[in-house]
């Protein structure tokens, strides 16, 4: 538990996600999960901007972005410098095969639920680099 405390107060969250509907909900089930440090932007060329200037835990990132640069293009650009927890409505094979030739540390079947993102962000935050 402490352990856990210790992610709270310093995890640093960016939510890269088109809909706004669903990146409030992210947003707020973050919150409501005791994360305070969150930021989010809609696209993969602000997600790319943001994490080389900032310093970012863990991405959750839609798959399908509405611009030319998808969420799985967005992680592979962006490499290690960050974990990313994907998010899709898709569960098709490609979906999953594209996934794990990206920097992924987790999936989240949309719709998300606060227990599915309390998972993947603890698989995540104790995956080794």
């Amino acid at each position: 538990m402490l352990k856990k405390l210790k992610y709270m107060k310093n995890t640093t969250f960016l939510i890269v996600e088109d809909d706004e509907l669903t990146r409030e909900v992210l947003r707020k089930t973050l919150n409501g999960l005791n994360y305070k440090n969150i930021i989010s932007c809609t696209n993969g060329f602000e997600a790319i901007d943001i994490i080389r200037r900032e310093t970012i835990d863990i991405c959750i990132m839609d798959i399908e972005l509405n611009n030319k640069l998808d969420g799985v293009d967005t992680a592979k650009i962006v490499g290690d410098k960050t974990k990313v927890i994907f998010t899709s409505s898709h569960k098709e094979s490609e979906t999953f095969k594209r996934i794990s030739e990206a920097n992924s540390h987790g999936f989240l079947s949309k719709p998300i639920t606060s227990q599915m993102v309390e998972l993947a962000i603890d698989l995540a935050l104790n995956a080794k680099s």
